[in-house]
């Protein structure tokens, strides 16, 4: 349109007004620098072709480029300040649609975090729940079993040994009292009732004796190691673990000779539980491909899964052999190091709470 104005002026000087439609087309089609540019050529050509930027310059012809400046100018600064003013509002509009976009993604980021706490809850629930589970089989079930092998000792002896018989029925009473401090202990998650009076060697010791004379097993027990200065959380496992695998051989093995051995291999420590009895039915375990055991647990037997999981939860790691009429052989081994540093982190929760 410049150019064809241009030519138009070079025929007739009337059509030099036309210049000021080109003008106009300018602000629809530049912005900012660009703009001031070719409203500058604009006016440099219509003062041209007018004839004012003769030189010299005289009176009325500067006062003809002052007065067309100041209307080429503050219309060119008015058309600049709508632009920006036009740019602002989308940039709005576009900041306004990206916040709008972002609290519908922090909305969803919410949503998926309530739902992410909500199953965290209910996995530590659940996981809870398991702990609980074999607290009270560790203990109250452990308790109940021993309760039911002294009441019928009792009433065999009731009649040939009245002496033995009351012993029997106070020991009973001994273990009841027990497996009530130990369900009050698994339930609040302290440490076994019976280990913070004494030390694990003691208590072990105790608890083979007792073995011996109640079900007239022969039990060897070496201790191939020093047991005074473990950790308690290591002492913990030890025994819930030899409570359970001589509760079960006593209850179901039918073993005569069960061999206990406590040993310590770098910093590892070692618990190896042998019996001569029939065997664990393969319906109870079963190794993977990887090498990795799995406890079945029949439907009302814990025991195995029990033990399994709390040497797992201790760093450590759960291994058992058995054969038809050969005998079951449990073997745990667990990291000294990663124990005490559960203990500590522990102690360190607890002192933060």
């Amino acid at each position: 349109m410049y150019l064809s104005v241009f030519l138009l002026v070079l025929i007739n000087r009337n059509f030099v007004w036309n210049f000021y439609m080109v003008f106009g087309l300018c602000f629809g089609l530049f912005s900012s620098r660009r703009l001031l540019l070719m409203v500058s050529l604009i006016a440099l050509t219509i003062f041209a072709f007018q004839g004012l930027l003769a030189w010299p310059v005289n009176a009325v012809g500067f006062f003809n480029i002052v007065s067309q400046g100041l209307t080429i100018y503050s219309l060119t600064c008015m058309s600049m300040l709508f632009q920006k003013l036009i740019a602002e509002r989308f940039t709005r509009e576009r900041l306004f649609r990206e916040l709008q976009h972002t609290n519908t993604r922090l909305e969803e980021a919410h949503r998926r975090l309530e739902q992410s706490v909500a199953q965290e809850q209910e996995l530590a629930v659940l996981r809870e729940r398991t702990r609980l589970a074999r607290e009270m089989h560790d203990t109250l079930g452990h308790a109940l079993v021993l309760i039911a092998v002294k009441l019928e000792a009792a009433q065999r002896l009731r009649e040939r040994d009245p002496n033995r018989c009351n012993q029997e029925l106070e020991s009973t009473k001994a273990i009841a009292r027990e497996s009530m401090a130990g369900l009050r202990a698994s339930i609040a998650d302290l440490r076994s009732p019976v280990l913070e009076h004494e030390r694990f060697q003691q208590v072990l010791e105790r608890s083979v004796s007792e073995l011996r004379r109640r079900a007239g097993l022969h039990v060897t027990y070496t201790l191939e190691t020093d047991v005074t200065s473990l950790p308690e959380a290591l002492e913990e496992v030890l025994w819930k673990v030899s409570q359970e695998a001589l509760t079960n051989i006593e209850k179901h093995a039918d073993a005569t000779h069960v061999d206990l051995r406590i040993g310590q291999q770098g910093d590892q420590l070692t618990l190896l539980i042998h019996d001569d009895g029939i065997g664990l039915p393969g319906a109870y375990y079963k190794y993977r491909e990887d090498g990795h055991l799995v406890c079945l647990s029949p439907q009302g037997h814990y025991g195995l899964r029990g033990m399994f999981e709390r040497v797992e939860h201790a760093g450590g790691r759960f291994a058992v052999r058995s054969t038809p009429g050969g005998g079951t052989s449990i073997e745990v081994t667990l990291p000294i190091m990663a124990v005490e540093n559960q203990v500590d982190s522990k102690k360190a929760q607890e002192t933060q709470l």
